[in-house]
């Protein structure tokens, strides 16, 4: 569409409030003699351009650009800015801008909101909020333990955030990351840096699928990353190596809890974690079993989809010295004051 374009910039400088001209001055025309009639009005006023763009001009002096559209049969107004600081010129490229979403069938009010919502989401968009989003929504969905929970937050505290955190996700650069994960391998954590670069590329994967950023800066680093040692850890497996061991667990001199739990270890031969989740509902001192109870996981759900039959649990034998630890040398569980929790951490009943 062909748009005969009427003001000019000398009418649109030389707009004045509370007079409003009955005729749009040319560029030459600033003498006296040839400035255009007006006529006095205390409201706004408008100066129409063409294809429905407009100057309005409010009594207090200021200047607004307005287009003026028709869609699916409903009249439409935006603001395309104030003048000076939209000029004519500009203010008719955005005019031009708005028809051209009209011929595509697009609002051009409901494409500003969107383009002004997506710049603010940028603007309030640091990293410290989008990995906290990510971390509640990761952990949240896919049902991961509070510790490895508490374990990926800690990173992030301890090493991203307080060089990365208060920062635009969209500012941060691949070499910010880098230094960061370096960071952390200057104090010889390799494993550390690289579980942490790992969660950090998660991030970065996340905030640009939902928009946050339009690129992942992480790609690349992978390769620059010091690769840590791998090593078996270190076994007793010679008698004289075990007794000197035994000796520091039973000369231990920290709390009952602690002692009791030291001792029992080599008694049982079991996790940790499962020696933490002791409970007396499933220990027999007279009988000197303990029912350790199997956890559910993604093998043996598996195996029972394919019709294999497997035990619930498993009965652990007692020793002797295993009972007396438990505080009860008769097998009489009266005595007995002391049980395994979740906690970590043997509590009195």
């Amino acid at each position: 569409m062909i748009v005969k374009n009427i003001l000019t910039d000398l009418a649109v400088e030389s707009a004045q409030p509370k007079s409003k001209p009955l005729k749009v001055a040319n560029e030459t025309g600033s003498s006296s003699e040839t400035a255009p009639a007006t006529v006095r009005i205390d409201k706004d006023y408008k100066l129409s351009d063409g294809g429905g763009l407009s100057l309005i001009v409010n009594p207090n002096g200021g200047k607004w650009w307005h287009f003026r559209y028709r869609f699916n049969g409903k009249e439409g107004k935006i603001s395309l800015g104030v003048y000076p600081k939209v000029s004519l010129e500009e203010a008719r490229k955005e005019r031009d801008k708005c028809q051209s979403e009209l011929d595509k069938g697009i609002n051009p009010s409901t494409s500003r909101k969107e383009a002004r919502r997506a710049s603010e989401q940028i603007r309030n968009n640091t990293f410290r909020l989008v990995s906290n989003k990510w971390l509640a929504e990761i952990f949240a969905q896919h049902s991961k333990s509070p510790d490895h929970a508490k374990r990926v937050r800690a990173r992030f505290e301890n090493d991203l955030f307080p060089l990365l955190g208060d920062r635009l996700i969209t500012d941060i650069t691949t070499q910010d990351v880098l230094a960061a994960i370096q960071r952390i391998e200057g104090r010889g954590c390799h494993e550390t840096a690289q579980r942490t670069f790992g969660s950090c590329r998660d991030v970065f994967q996340y905030a640009k699928a939902l928009g946050y950023c339009q690129h992942d800066v992480t790609e690349g680093i992978f390769p620059l990353l010091q690769r840590p040692v791998r090593a078996h850890f270190p076994a007793i497996t010679k008698g004289e190596l075990a007794a000197p061991l035994l000796q520091e667990i039973w000369n231990y001199r920290g709390t009952a809890v602690v002692q009791s739990a030291f001792r029992l270890n080599p008694y049982l031969f079991c996790r940790p974690g499962e020696l933490r989740s002791m409970e007396w509902e499933f220990v027999n001192l007279e009988k000197r079993q303990w029912v350790l109870r199997l956890e559910k996981d993604e093998a043996r759900e598996k195996a029972r989809r394919k019709g294999e039959q497997l035990d619930d649990c498993l009965i652990v034998p007692l020793a002797r010295q295993a009972c007396q630890i438990l505080g009860n040398s008769n097998g009489s569980r009266a005595r007995a004051n002391m049980c395994f929790r979740d906690s970590g951490r043997l509590t009195n009943q």
